[in-house]
């Protein structure tokens, strides 16, 4: 408009020639994507409202919902701090962990690494890894998002004695229909089923090793 002033341009002329070119450049910016839930600060998903003259952002929150992970120990655990929305070439990457605990009370955590790497590799997941885990991306001081991972590590002493207890469960109850169901049941002491040379079939014999060998590892497991 000022061209055209100092040209001499009438108004009536000169303003729609100017509304013209400024809807020309705005055909030419790229539509602000959609924002994309459920957290994060989305900064390319910014909007300009007109009708208040000021910048819109998506109201989503900055801390993302947490994440339960299940690993037994020896297991490899990945965690990726990658988003699905775009996020600034300049941002950094730090991750925190916070043992044995499933929180998002950040003063509960203690700084792991800090840098570019979106993900984290657990190799092997031990015990000790059992925590909450944080990645948080930021731009200078701004953080952009946090997302969490409560990591559930079972431990292999636990897995044993469970699968100990369901041998024990699984001679101590069979099933309807069974051999041992077809007799009337009778308590015996261990030396008169020994004593007794019909009792001591090849089976039940079998059932008596492995009882005392579930018993002495079962022991022993405690001991350590």
């Amino acid at each position: 408009m000022e061209e055209k002033g100092m040209a001499k341009v009438p108004y009536n002329v000169g303003i729609p020639e100017a509304a013209e070119k400024i809807k020309e450049e705005v055909a030419q910016l790229k539509r602000a994507p959609a924002c994309i839930p459920p957290c994060g600060f989305q900064i390319e998903a910014r909007r300009y409202s007109c009708s208040s003259c000021s910048f819109e952002d998506c109201q989503l929150p900055i801390d993302c919902p947490m994440q339960d992970i299940h690993k037994k120990e020896g297991d490899v655990t990945l965690l990726s701090c990658e988003v699905q929305f775009q996020v600034p070439s300049e941002r950094t990457i730090r991750w925190k962990f916070a043992k044995d605990i499933r929180t998002e009370d950040l003063f509960l955590f203690q700084d792991l690494n800090f840098g570019f790497n979106p993900m984290l590799i657990i190799r092997p997941t031990l015990g000790s890894h059992h925590g909450t885990f944080i990645c948080e991306i930021s731009e200078g001081d701004d953080v952009l998002l946090r997302k969490y991972f409560y990591l559930n590590v079972t431990e292999k002493r636990l897995g044993l004695e469970k699968k100990l207890q369901e041998m024990f469960k699984a001679i101590l109850n069979p099933p309807p229909g069974s051999e041992q169901d077809v007799v009337e049941r009778k308590r015996f002491s261990l030396q008169e089923m020994l004593s007794d040379p019909e009792y001591l079939r090849k089976k039940n014999v079998i059932l008596i090793i492995i009882g005392t060998a579930l018993s002495s590892m079962l022991f022993t497991m405690l001991v350590m």
